[in-house]
């Protein structure tokens, strides 16, 4: 039996949903970019001043410089000691996800303070994949980092100290990476449905 074009395409779009498994691939993280306009979602410890703001057009008093990467808010965790932001997602034992952020240090107002002692870590599972200290001021960087889930659920965990100033954190991600032979069997299906409609134009 011929595989007519319309028939490569539904197997196309089929294998395309059950490599992203079933539909497109849905951010794990509850309130990751923080548009709720607080910490919902996450769970906070430690001492360090905490807020879920928008520094860009906050009191002009506050001592730090810079608005969120995008939309309404950014988290920013600072001064003070080490403080813990984290959440716990669920996750497929031996699948691989991404773990994706924002991140920046934002630097003091000139004459206003000075920049002191910081570090940051961030925590996958209760496995540091990232440790920094003496992090200069700059605005938002990508960051981002493979793992393969080894339980039911997964702990992100961000560790923050910075003395006087604040790091910003936004748009928090994790998403299921396809297996390899998901996307082999997509490029099959998409193959199938050029061939297909190849051998209809002669």
């Amino acid at each position: 039996m011929k595989l007519t074009i319309g028939i490569w395409f539904r197997v196309a779009v089929v294998a395309v949903s059950v490599a992203s498994g079933g539909v497109a691939s849905a951010n794990l993280v509850s309130n990751g970019g923080f548009e709720t306009g607080n910490f919902s979602g996450w769970t906070l410890s430690g001492t360090a001043d905490m807020h879920v703001w928008n520094a860009a057009t906050a009191d002009g008093t506050l001592v730090y410089q810079g608005g969120p990467y995008d939309g309404t808010y950014s988290a920013y965790v600072g001064p003070g000691a080490v403080t813990s932001l984290s959440q716990v997602v669920s996750t497929s034992p031996g699948s691989q996800f991404k773990l994706a952020f924002e991140l920046a240090n934002l630097p003091c107002k000139p004459t206003i303070c000075v920049g002191g002692p910081n570090a940051l870590a961030v925590l996958i599972g209760g496995v540091t994949v990232l440790a920094e200290a003496a992090v200069p001021a700059s605005g938002f960087t990508d960051y981002s980092f493979d793992f393969v889930a080894t339980g039911a659920s997964t702990s992100i965990e961000f560790q923050v100290e910075n003395y006087p100033a604040f790091f910003a954190i936004d748009d928090v991600s994790v998403d299921q990476v396809p297996e390899p032979g998901s996307l082999a069997l997509v490029g099959a299906a998409l193959f199938g449905a050029a061939a297909a409609r190849r051998r209809k134009q002669v």
